[in-house]
């Protein structure tokens, strides 16, 4: 009786030691949760892995941004400015979604609605950040490996190796009574042992996935128990099917031994021995990669569904910020933009611009350094933004679906023996393609053929921003050619950034100002930098003649 006591006493102590540790680690992660509350990420980004579930997920969208549009507008710094998840996989969803503008009124509408609710409901939110940490590991990021069309296939001998195991059964059970027959066994276990080591090759691949996929379904079944504005159905459904999987894949070891005490460590390698000599793990393993192959469906429902709520609550955290965001509106069909406090993400303390746009598309002229590219990117982010996560850097932001293309960064490759000129060409090109009736497109140009002669430049700038300017499109183009202006003015609005010289240092405000731009700063930046007057006084009369003969 006393030694019943005692144990008793033992495991009351060891159950309340358990809860204590769990309840302090909880705490620990919810006062991570709450510091991280509308904070920037801080640290490396493995674009490599954030972009594998954007190659593998083949739902239809309205567009899908080029690599020039992404290079254009700085996609990955805007990417893990705006990044708030709390784990690999909503990461990854999230970076799907600002790949793929979409048009889809009613899906927008429904995530403010989703967003609205965990700003409002703090308690909720943090349980299921809670719920959601337990899939912060960075070996999450590999599960959209799985979905990967390379999965192997069994071997043209695989029946051979059932055999194997068939024979050594039988052979150790004849051994019970003829001894001999033990010896004959060793040749079929050394084989299997070889072949379970090679095996290793194979799950090897999967010693981040598949484990991170076990943690992936019970985050989701503890968020689908949770009463969230969420359709949860299809994803139950899905943790249903995944069942036989996991029943599966508990035969296979994924990775080592460290970390664990002697004991157990004798333990594992006694039970890896087993696995080889009846080549547990190899049989385990294909029917683990066929059972993928039939249920990666089911894993892209679960991956969608818990990254489409960890997206939600990124949205909720950015909007929290220091940062001034707004919900953007959705306008019919039409040639309109409206912005009022429009302002660039990753510039800490833009300056805000405002800018309505009605019929017209928009031609801005401006000097050097006067904030005419940087305009162009944040009227290029925040029509992204706005049609992916429903949220602007701006005080107010109107506009219709668009689908947005671009030519601001180009270089020369000198690898493919391409000139900048050329390298021009095809971007122009790849635009002007895009100049059709049917889904309403923006296009975003920064100095049109700036690799060419001024003459040339001129004229194929006007004439391709003519043809750009059709239909509904909207073209937001910069230029140092003031000559465009006249050239176009019947179907461009005129708009200009300026600056002002103040004891021989130039001032830029960086703010849009209606009209044409009648100043220029390129001789004058050459006289403040200190060059000889002599150069100045040349360069100035020369810019005089080529003016008059323009």
């Amino acid at each position: 009786m006393p030694y019943l006591f005692v144990f008793l006493c033992i495991l009351a102590a060891a159950i309340l030691l358990y809860i204590n540790q769990s309840n302090r680690r909880k705490s620990k992660r919810l006062l991570k949760i709450r510091q991280r509350w509308g904070m920037p990420k801080i640290g490396y980004t493995n674009f490599t892995r954030l972009g594998s579930y954007l190659a593998v997920n083949t739902e239809e969208g309205y567009q899908q941004l080029s690599n020039q549009t992404k290079a254009d507008i700085d996609f990955d710094e805007v990417f893990c400015c705006i990044d708030r998840t709390n784990t690999p996989v909503g990461q990854q969803y999230l970076y799907d979604l600002l790949s793929k503008p979409g048009n889809d009124a009613a899906k927008l509408a429904l995530l403010e609605q989703q967003t609205t609710y965990f700003s409002e409901n703090t308690t909720t939110r943090e349980e299921t950040q809670l719920i959601l940490s337990a899939l912060e590991n960075n070996d999450a990021a590999y599960i959209s490996s799985l979905l990967e069309a390379d999965l192997p296939l069994r071997p043209s001998w695989y029946k051979l190796v059932i055999v194997s195991v068939v024979g050594i059964g039988v052979l150790l059970v004849l051994s019970i009574f003829f001894p001999f027959f033990l010896i004959l066994a060793f040749l079929p276990l050394f084989f299997n042992v070889f072949l379970h080591y090679w095996n290793k090759n194979n799950t090897a691949r999967f010693f981040r996935s598949i484990p991170q996929l076990h943690v992936l379904m019970e985050v989701t079944r503890g968020l689908c128990a949770k009463e969230l504005p969420f359709n949860n159905e299809e994803a139950l459904q899905s943790l249903a099917r995944l069942k036989t999987f996991k029943r599966k894949s508990s035969f296979i070891t994924f990775g080592g031994s460290e970390g664990q005490d002697e004991l157990s460590k004798v333990f594992s390698y006694l039970l890896e021995y087993l696995k080889a000599f009846l080549l547990v793990e190899f049989i385990a393993f294909y029917a683990v990669a066929d059972e993928l192959r039939k249920r990666k469906e089911d894993i892209l429902t679960i991956f969608r569904y818990t990254g489409n709520i960890d997206t939600v609550i990124s949205v909720a955290s950015l909007r929290a910020g220091s940062m001034e965001t707004c919900a953007p509106s959705v306008l019919p069909v039409s040639r309109e933009l409206k912005a009022t406090g429009l302002c660039h993400p990753l510039i800490p303390g833009c300056t805000p611009n405002d800018i309505q746009v009605d019929g017209k598309s928009v031609l801005i002229t401006g000097s050097n350094m006067s904030g005419k590219t940087t305009f162009l990117r944040t009227v290029a982010i925040n029509i992204v933004l706005a049609q992916t996560i429903h949220t602007c850097f701006a005080a107010s932001f109107q506009a219709p679906f668009f689908r947005l293309f671009s030519s601001i960064r180009i270089d020369d490759n000198l690898q493919d023996g391409r000139s900048y000129y050329f390298q021009e060409v095809e971007v122009m090109h790849s635009l002007i393609k895009e100049a059709v009736p049917g889904p309403q497109s923006f296009f975003i140009l920064d100095e049109v053929f700036k690799g060419t002669n001024t003459l040339e430049r001129i004229a194929a700038a006007s004439a391709i921003l003519s043809y750009l300017n059709k239909y509904n499109n909207l073209v937001f183009v910069s230029t140092h050619d003031i000559e465009l202006s006249s050239m176009l003015s019947n179907d461009y609005e005129l708009y200009h950034f300026s600056e002002t010289v103040i004891d021989e240092q130039l001032h830029f405000d960086h703010k849009l100002k209606p009209g044409q731009l009648t100043t220029r700063n390129a001789i004058k930046l050459l006289e403040i930098s200190g060059y000889p007057k002599e150069i100045i006084d040349e360069a100035t009369g020369i810019s005089s003649k080529l003016r008059i003969q323009l």
